[in-house]
């Protein structure tokens, strides 16, 4: 089984979006699972077929059929594998025999047997939890033609996570807050998000000491954030969505607050963080994936402060998907490459060689904007 992955890689990362100085990216899902089959971990092989059959024989029998390509996970070698799940796509793999589709634009997805027996996906850039979560509904409800899921009066779609029934539905947005995280915000918004059942968390890992900035040295790295529901039972999808919207725009109306006391009270520490950024990448021959994700953060302030220019957020969040590790291995496998001898035979050094140049030709037309 192959997989184009120019075709299903990301492309919605470089699509424009609401508030993406502050939100990345939305993620909706909705979680169902089939009628009269058991769980994905209690089912046996045959079970764990039939499912994705009759999943697969939905989809092909939508209106719109041509835009998803269905895909049999298990057939899938490990570098396509761990591009997918690098992506967002998939879970970690499983035994349970399971399957993907994936539109052709890569908005939307869908996971079979893996947690549940059906999970639907949409991403957006930027913030539209209600435009992500219409169009999903609308897929769910064409696939109930075909399919039956499981539901009670009671407690509404029953799915494999106590957390998860009721409605099926979670929400998730990546945020950058590099100010709120200056201010020392972040500890009080985690407590506070836990207490209203959100997870605040770091996706790229947490900070630590910071070689580009050393004045940020607590939080996520990059000062990039996944907040997320953690129920789906306690409201309805509409509930569910007003509450989730109303308190990300906190998020947003309080980190554009911070910045602009902090573009004023730190404006030294903010020049030299974006200029050492800058610098870095422009300059090195070797980036770690922690380094990259420190300048692209570096330089995605320097263009929320307008201090740079030449460069998009659409661009800065694809590269944050291009320095990956596994997106590396797959342009190394599928390029030709000349390495320095004294680099060749070390994969590690090869794989920060091309990520210092993925950066470099991506911030090709970054320039400072003068004050």
């Amino acid at each position: 089984m192959s997989i184009d992955f120019n075709q299903t890689s990301g492309e919605w990362y470089t699509f424009d979006g609401k508030d993406l100085d502050v939100v990345l990216s939305t993620r909706v899902r909705l979680a169902r699972n089939l009628a009269n089959f058991p769980f994905p971990h209690k089912l046996d092989s045959d079970e764990a077929e039939r499912v994705i059959s009759i999943i697969f024989d939905a989809f092909n029998q939508l209106p719109d059929r041509e835009k998803f390509q269905c895909i049999g996970v298990n057939s899938l070698e490990d570098l396509p594998l761990r591009i997918l799940v690098e992506h967002g796509f998939l879970d970690s793999p499983n035994k349970t025999p399971s399957g993907l589709i994936i539109s052709s634009d890569s908005v939307i997805s869908a996971t079979v047997n893996q947690v549940d027996h059906l999970r639907l996906v949409h991403f957006l850039a930027g913030f539209s939890p209600e435009a992500a979560l219409t169009k999903l509904s609308e897929l769910d409800k064409k696939l109930q033609n075909y399919i039956q899921f499981a539901a009670s009066y009671d407690f509404g779609y029953l799915n494999s996570k106590v957390l998860d029934s009721g409605s099926g539905l979670k929400l998730s947005v990546r945020l950058f807050l590099p100010c709120l995280t200056l201010q020392n915000k972040i500890p009080e918004l985690i407590n506070q998000s836990f207490n209203l059942h959100y997870n605040l968390s770091a996706p790229f890992g947490s900070r630590g000491t910071s070689l580009l900035n050393p004045y940020l040295t607590t939080g996520s790295l990059g000062c990039y954030y996944e907040l997320s529901t953690t129920s789906c039972s306690s409201e309805s999808e509409i509930q569910n969505l007003a509450s989730f919207s109303s308190y990300v725009q906190s998020f947003i109306v309080k980190e554009r607050q911070e910045r602009s006391e902090c573009s004023k009270l730190y404006s030294s520490i903010f020049n030299n963080y974006i200029l050492r950024s800058l610098s870095v990448a422009r300059f090195s021959l070797f980036i770690s994936i922690r380094e990259a994700v420190e300048i692209i953060s570096g330089i995605e302030l320097g263009l929320c402060i307008n201090r740079l220019k030449g460069i998009t957020f659409p661009d800065l969040h694809a590269l944050l998907f291009k320095i990956q590790t596994s997106n590396l291995d797959f342009v190394l496998a599928n390029g030709h490459f000349k390495f320095d001898t004294d680099i060749e035979k070390s994969i590690e050094l090869k794989k920060d060689r091309l990520r210092a140049l993925i950066i470099q030709e991506t911030l090709e037309h970054v320039d400072l904007i003068e004050e």
